[in-house]
């Protein structure tokens, strides 16, 4: 796959077979985590939740490999086999159970394949239905859409006004507030940044969420 192909891709599992082996286990994880959170959800319940915050803490280190067994091992797990998909399914507790598999890869291949058989359609970042392949294409490229133009961070641009291009990016990625993603890139550009790819990213409408391949260059997270 080139870039124009991996741009202009339609297939989020095409995507993720070309991934296989040439990205970390969080980001994969991490994006696995992101789709859960585009399913459109008929039943909430604590459960799910539990299991959507355990494979992101997993994701960043935050939790271990036997707190990950134990919840695929508990009581409740696999409870949403048995619920019908369709107006009474739902879909985000089915995504969140695959989230925590075992191998990062399968957990990001399961959850997008699961959206795609169960919910053609999910609200976007401006509340309109958009295809669910569209919006795993799009989580894809704002995760790993560097890859065919690494985004070189210089030293200077961190350690500017006191730090305040990390503090940002820390800061936006502990609360989740990626509306604050142009500030970062208006830090950035005064820094002196002037690569237009990360820039327009960060300024972009996304969606963007934790691994955000500009975010993660910021934070020199991998």
């Amino acid at each position: 796959m080139k870039e124009a192909d991996w741009l202009g891709a339609t297939d989020p599992q095409t995507m993720l077979t070309f991934l296989r082996r040439k990205v970390s286990d969080r980001k994969l994880r991490l994006f696995a985590v992101a789709s859960c959170s585009w399913a459109e959800d008929f039943m909430p319940d604590p459960h799910t939740e539990r299991l959507i915050a355990l494979a992101e803490r997993f994701a960043d280190g935050l939790a271990d490999e036997q707190q990950l067994e134990a919840a695929r091992s508990g009581p409740s797990f696999g409870w949403s086999g048995a619920v019908p998909c369709g107006d009474a399914g739902n879909p985000r507790g089915h995504a969140a159970e695959r989230a925590v598999q075992r191998s990062a890869f399968q957990a990001a291949r399961e959850v997008a394949g699961h959206l795609l058989e169960f919910s053609p359609e999910v609200p976007d970042d401006a509340g309109n239905e958009a295809p669910v392949r569209d919006l795993l294409c799009a989580l894809l490229r704002d995760v790993f859409g560097h890859l065919f133009c690494p985004a070189l961070i210089q030293p200077e641009w961190l350690s500017w006004a006191d730090g305040i291009v990390p503090k940002l990016a820390e800061a936006i990625y502990e609360d989740y507030a990626f509306e604050r993603l142009p500030i970062l890139a208006d830090a950035l550009e005064e820094a002196g940044c002037a690569g237009p790819g990360i820039l327009e990213h960060l300024r972009g409408s996304g969606p963007h969420m934790r691994g955000c391949w500009a975010l993660d260059a910021v934070l020199g997270r991998e």
